[in-house]
């Protein structure tokens, strides 16, 4: 039998001492964390997608500020406006990365670690190639910039959906 007491699930007896729902040192044990929930967000996914989150905020505000005092009269209104978009989706995402830390502590699932990581690639890609093609670079690179905003979107639905499983 399977039974499921708060976020934890059980399997076993029924019998007190053999490790089932009914046998109190099993709470202990699932309280204590030594029995794991099952399939879920890994627990160190949990804190790095916050970290990570934070510190795509962080280099968007740095971004931000290098647009606006370093690059502006350095670069064309084009090549600027590239540059805020750059950083626009990177503040996107890394709120996106920081809500899957938070969504992930609060009701650890796996659908977490692959919106995790859509939303890190998909920002790395979209704001890297932007921001690459602002400061001069290769044009051939919008071809890639695409599938990062593929990425974020589906990075997105999957936060989405972590939400309506129950």
């Amino acid at each position: 039998l399977e039974h499921a007491v708060g976020p934890e699930r059980f399997t076993g007896s029924r019998h007190p001492g053999r490790g089932g729902v009914d046998d109190p040192t099993t709470w202990n044990k699932a309280a204590s964390g030594a029995i794991p929930a099952g399939p879920s967000y890994p627990a160190g996914m949990r804190s790095s997608s916050l970290a990570l989150g934070s510190f795509l905020l962080a280099a968007g505000v740095a971004g931000g500020a290098f647009g606006a005092h370093g690059l502006r009269g350095h670069l064309s209104p084009e090549s600027l406006a590239l540059w805020d978009t750059a950083i626009r989706y990177l503040w996107v995402g890394g709120l996106g990365l920081a809500l899957v830390g938070l969504a992930a502590q609060a009701r650890p699932v796996r659908l977490h670690s692959s919106a995790a990581a859509c939303l890190l690639v998909g920002t790395l890609v979209f704001s890297g190639t932007v921001a690459a093609i602002a400061l001069g670079g290769p044009r051939w690179l919008g071809a890639v910039t695409p599938v990062g905003g593929v990425l974020l979107i589906v990075g997105f639905v999957l936060l989405g959906a972590t939400s309506l499983r129950r």
